[in-house]
């Protein structure tokens, strides 16, 4: 034993060296990275891109509807630890600005497409 001792301590250091690369390998192949929030920030600027597309009310409560199911998403996930913290800010601002600017858009549509909801439309009947 003593003749092959200074080789089996060689032996299980490296095999310890090798067995946690492969744990250390296994586990970020396997593990399932949060998605930072700072990523939904992209989805949320898509709807603000849109935003300018949108031709009705219908059509701003549709991207109104989606970005509040993209908060609502946010705060699950944050909830979870599906979705980490990273970005969160980013996240917030993209938010606040689209959701502005929708409410803009809305008032937009309300002055130039005659969509003024106290206005209100009285017929008459003509005698004969």
């Amino acid at each position: 034993m003593d003749r092959y001792s200074d080789l089996l301590y060689l032996a299980v250091a490296a095999l310890s060296i090798i067995g946690s690369i492969c744990v250390g390998l296994y586990t970020k192949v396997t593990r399932v990275a949060p998605e930072k929030a700072g990523e939904l920030a992209t989805a949320i600027l898509d709807i603000g891109e849109r935003i300018e597309h949108a031709t009705s009310m219908d059509a701003l409560d549709a991207l109104q509807d989606e970005l509040e199911t993209i908060l609502r998403g946010a705060v699950i996930g944050l909830r979870d630890g599906t979705i980490s913290s990273d970005g969160l800010e980013t996240f917030k601002l993209g938010y606040e600005f689209v959701r502005d600017e929708i409410g803009m858009r809305r008032e937009s549509l309300k002055r130039h497409g005659g969509h003024d909801d106290n206005v209100v439309i009285v017929k008459t009947a003509q005698s004969a």
